[in-house]
């Protein structure tokens, strides 16, 4: 027996498509119905296509990236690949899942590793600057990562250098480091450091240091990047 092809797969998957657009249609729906930006009538076709487009897309990667099926068993693969055309959504999710698993977890590994090194109370040479573009990049980063345990180590380091920034001098750098986590934090929806960040601009705005201006103008385009008048 011939080992399952890529046309294979990818027959076998649209036919998993075709199958759950026929299912839904039988059940009184249409596919993405609720959201379709063509009449009925039109839209009866299209999700017709956009299914078995999306069942053959969700079996291609199923089986050749994330379950790493044995193609040499021939009709296991093809019923692997139909199941997956026919469950294409959360084939599609899984997929989604382990490119984050691969990638994003990677790149947060990398981050979390240069930020320890920055964050050490050795490295007295990092500037708020500095120190603040990693703690931006590990704030940017949170959402996507999957580990828990690697999720954790996000958190303590981004502590870690915001205390750092915390503990530096006043200066027109420190007021620009507190600016961008800020923003940072809001993008990414971290209230607690957002609200942290905040305070520190309010507090270096009401005192008499020389950064008071410009800590009041990070405080206004940060209100005008979060809708506050």
């Amino acid at each position: 027996m011939t080992d399952a092809r890529v046309t294979d797969i990818v027959l076998a998957g649209a036919a998993g498509g075709l199958v759950y657009w026929a299912f839904t249609i039988l059940r009184g729906g249409q596919p993405g119905g609720d959201v379709a930006q063509f009449a009925p009538t039109t839209w009866f076709w299209v999700s017709l296509l956009l299914t078995c487009i999306v069942g053959a897309g969700a079996a291609f990667l199923m089986v050749y990236f994330v379950a790493a099926t044995n193609v040499k068993e021939r009709m296991k693969a093809i019923g692997f690949a139909v199941a997956c055309g026919l469950c294409w959504d959360p084939a599609l999710s899984g997929v989604i899942d382990q490119f984050t698993r691969t990638y994003a977890d990677q790149a947060a590994q990398a981050t979390v590793t240069e930020a320890q090194q920055l964050s050490d109370p050795s490295a007295s040479a990092a500037t708020p600057d500095q120190t603040a573009a990693m703690a931006v990049n590990l704030v940017t980063n949170a959402p996507n990562v999957q580990n828990p345990i690697l999720k954790q180590q996000v958190v303590d380091e981004t502590t870690a250098l915001v205390n750092k920034i915390d503990s530096a001098p006043s200066s027109d750098a420190k007021t620009l480091a507190w600016k961008n986590v800020a923003s940072a934090a809001a993008v990414a929806k971290n209230s607690q450091l957002l609200a942290r960040s905040v305070n520190s601009l309010e507090d270096m705005a009401n005192s008499n240091e020389p950064q008071a201006a410009q800590a009041r103008a990070a405080l206004n385009s940060l209100h005008a990047q979060l809708g506050i008048k």
